[in-house]
């Protein structure tokens, strides 16, 4: 083509391409880096909230009680529990406890220890005695927490965040502790927490609470280990005068699936089986997904002995420490239903409240 003094007009287009970027969040003021994680698992709580709509699991159930006065460390009561659970949007709620066994010192009837109301670290708020207590993912933390991002560590191949937590003002019922949270999804996968001087319970101190999750569906990160200790202080002749309580819960087998509603959920959001009673040594063992320690064992040898049978005064407050267990870990549920067919019903009421 020859160019000459005439104008000439080249039209030239290029076809189109789609560049993906990520999300720019600008906002009006500057947080830390801490904070800013924070912000994002909030986001993501709320998200993951919504979009979970029905699951279940299984889980073992433990609680030791150890003499820890003059520095003892023997074990005076051992509960363990296997339960099946059931959630469904938004708080309905049903764990019904399969198979339990306990030491020789304590009835049955008394050992009622399940997962229950201290499932879920990422509801807003808890309620223990007249304290409402904020949590450190809440939609309204920030008001109440300071956050430092003081390392980062490798969970199952995932860059995970490492936070520390502490109130903003002592004046209020907090806690105080870790959190972990996972690069670029911002799900809360570790909790390592205990509550600061403003919570001043009768009798309880040192009051810890742990949680660890795992993936699945490729998409939720879900409790896997659940657990918290507490120190009890009594004064009372025949029992020691400071105990230990570890409670920790193993869950697994989730599902995502709907539950059958007209069978799993209704007035009753706890239950007892009616053979839990009765489960042979194999099928216990097949779900006990905690083996007991030697320490436990010899603790079981130890009570089981008729030379160890506890006064009867001693008796009932050990009873006492199995059901005051109990209510940290059912919550506030209103019911207890012995079986799951027609059977002995039993009204509860207890006062530690779930989270809401």
């Amino acid at each position: 083509m020859e160019i000459n003094d005439s104008l000439v007009n080249l039209d030239v287009s290029l076809p189109p391409a789609v560049i993906e970027l990520r999300d720019v969040v600008v906002r009006s003021y500057a947080y830390s880096a801490a904070q800013a994680i924070i912000v994002e698992a909030i986001k993501r709580k709320q998200e993951i909230l919504q979009k979970l709509h029905d699951y279940s699991f299984d889980a073992y159930n433990k609680m030791i009680v150890r003499d820890a006065s003059e520095d003892s460390a023997e074990i005076i009561m051992i509960s363990e529990t296997q339960s099946t659970s059931f959630w469904q949007y938004p708080d309905r709620y049903k764990e019904i406890l399969t198979a339990r066994r306990q030491s020789a010192n304590l009835p049955a009837e008394v050992n009622i220890v399940v997962v229950g109301g201290i499932l879920n670290f990422n509801k807003n708020r808890i309620e223990i005695d007249k304290w409402e207590v904020v949590l450190p993912v809440a939609t309204d933390a920030l008001d109440y927490y300071n956050y430092y991002l003081v390392d980062s560590v490798m969970i199952d191949d995932r860059k995970v965040y490492r936070l520390e937590v502490e109130p903003r003002s002592e004046a209020l019922a907090l806690v105080v502790g870790r959190i972990d949270i996972v690069d670029s999804t911002f799900d809360v996968v570790g909790v390592d927490v205990g509550f600061n001087d403003v919570i001043d319970a009768p009798y309880i101190d040192s009051l810890r609470y742990r949680q660890q999750s795992a993936l699945f569906a490729e998409e939720y990160w879900m409790p896997v280990s659940v657990g918290f200790t507490a120190v009890i202080e009594i004064n009372f002749p025949g029992i020691p005068s400071r105990l230990t309580l570890d409670y920790l819960s193993s869950l697994h087998s989730y599902s995502f699936d709907p539950a059958p509603e007209e069978r799993v959920f209704d007035e009753y959001v706890f239950e007892v089986s009616e053979d839990a009673d009765r489960v042979d040594s194999s099928a216990w063992l097949a779900r006990q997904t905690i083996p007991l320690t030697p320490d436990e064992l010899h603790g079981y040898r130890y009570i089981d002995s008729v030379r160890q049978a506890p006064k009867p005064l001693s008796k009932m407050l050990l009873q006492g420490l199995l059901v005051a267990g109990a209510m940290i870990t059912i919550g506030d549920y209103d019911f207890f239903h012995y079986q799951r067919v027609d059977g002995p019903y039993l009204g509860l009421r207890l006062p530690l409240k779930p989270w809401k």
